[in-house]
């Protein structure tokens, strides 16, 4: 019995990183499913670095690398609608009304669509659509205009949400390196 703890505690790190590995896949499902799945790994990482053995399976400049890359995400997967909104010709007050669109979108999607990741997916970009183009109805826009301004907010935020899963691979492949290489 004593040379099972003995080869446990001798191989601590590698059940470690093995375990991160696990648990970080589980959470980039999570991102996938637009939860934040990002800040989940992030976390996880950095509970290793503050429980974990010694020496530190990571150093502060890849945790801070992990968190910025994951800050980078939320930015972009945040404002894409907007930004789509705003290069279609839309306006302001159409691009605001696709943020809001899109995060209720997003929620709503995922309850009442319920094929996983899909309805999520969906949600988000037809709530961006639907947003910009209320938005763009309520300046006086003719409907057209509104319609061309709905379509690039959901391109927008689809593109932001594919961004972001993006991200959430990176940070996944950075942390089973770091875990594994000294």
């Amino acid at each position: 019995m004593d040379t099972i703890f003995t080869f446990l505690s001798e191989h601590q790190a590698f059940f470690l990183g093995i375990g991160l590995l696990i648990v970080n896949l589980l959470f980039l499902v999570a991102t996938v499913l637009q939860l934040p799945g990002n800040w989940l790994m992030v976390l996880a990482a950095g509970g290793l670095v503050l429980w974990g053995p010694e020496p530190a399976m990571f150093s502060a400049w890849t945790l801070g690398a992990l968190a910025l890359i994951a800050l980078l995400a939320e930015i972009i997967e945040f404002a894409s609608g907007s930004a789509g909104s705003r290069i279609s010709g839309g306006t302001r007050k159409g691009a605001f009304w696709a943020l809001g669109g899109g995060f209720a979108g997003g929620v709503l999607g995922t309850f009442f669509i319920p094929v996983p990741i899909v309805g999520s997916i969906l949600g988000a970009c037809a709530g961006a659509f639907l947003g910009a183009l209320l938005g763009e109805r309520n300046t006086g826009r003719s409907m057209k205009e509104s319609i061309r301004s709905g379509g690039g907010a959901a391109a927008g935020r689809f593109f932001g949400i594919i961004g972001k899963i993006g991200s959430g691979i990176l940070i996944w492949f950075i942390a089973a390196v770091a875990a594994f290489v000294p």
